[in-house]
């Protein structure tokens, strides 16, 4: 799930074309991701730390199914009292606004959805008390807290250039199977009843994947570390959702 500080090579070459009518501007880049790809500092980019940029106007596109953009605009918006976090969920013409309304940092928020039986666990275990998971139970997949990737995000928008060694940082906090799952899920939840149906589709992208990322980039250069392990995040989870059904209940 890649966050993205500004537009990349894409943009830029959009922006230099014949008949754009735009002038050349620099792109700034640094990414958080989900790849085994990292991409070194002295790649050809430009980049600015978010806190050498006084009061940024912020653009930040994608990911709106997620709600990952919303609280990002909140936790951006947080520290100064500000109001120049702009979230834009069309996923044309970016570069125009990027141009046109003189955005200092863009956040492009691109995600990929195989295994989503690790949100599902939590509804169906409080809804009903059964879940059927469409992986195998010995799938292992990295796996991270919302708010363990919007803190990165943040955190690595603000760290000093000269401390970057990458441009492009792996970041990671937890990985499980269906099976580890279930069972913490079991030790809040004894009556959850867990049955499989494979599907093969599903377990085709999740077998794409890899079990775990080295993350220690990140963790060396700009001090990252995760909050939520396993049996914080099922905990979270299971509050949260519990919650809800509360005060759907109650209305």
């Amino acid at each position: 799930m890649p966050v993205i500080r500004t537009l990349s090579k894409v943009a830029k070459q959009a922006l230099l074309s014949p008949g754009c009518g735009c002038q050349p501007i620099t792109v700034a880049v640094r990414t958080i991701s989900f790849s085994p790809r990292q991409v070194t500092s002295d790649a050809s980019f430009h980049s600015v730390s978010f806190s050498e940029t006084d009061h940024p106007k912020v653009l930040i596109t994608g990911a709106g199914e997620q709600k990952l953009g919303n609280k990002l605009s909140r936790l951006l918006n947080k520290p100064n009292g500000s109001n120049n976090t702009r979230v834009q969920w069309a996923q044309n013409n970016q570069t125009y606004l990027i141009v046109i309304n003189h955005y200092d940092q863009t956040y492009l928020n691109l995600s990929s959805l195989s295994p989503d039986y690790a949100v599902a666990i939590f509804h169906d275990a409080v809804k009903t008390g059964k879940f059927e998971c469409n992986l195998k139970p010995d799938t292992r997949l990295p796996m991270m807290y919302i708010d363990d990737c919007l803190r990165a995000t943040v955190e690595m928008m603000e760290a000093p250039t000269d401390t970057l060694s990458m441009r492009t940082y792996n970041i990671n906090a937890m990985s499980f199977t269906p099976e580890e799952l279930a069972q913490e899920v079991q030790k809040q939840l004894p009556d959850l009843e867990v049955t499989y149906d494979i599907d093969q589709v599903r377990q085709a992208i999740a077998d794409s994947w890899p079990m775990n990322f080295d993350d220690s980039n990140a963790r060396n250069d700009w001090g990252w570390k995760h909050d939520y392990d396993l049996p914080e995040l099922v905990q979270t989870m299971l509050n949260y959702i519990g919650s809800d059904s509360s005060i759907a209940q109650a209305n």
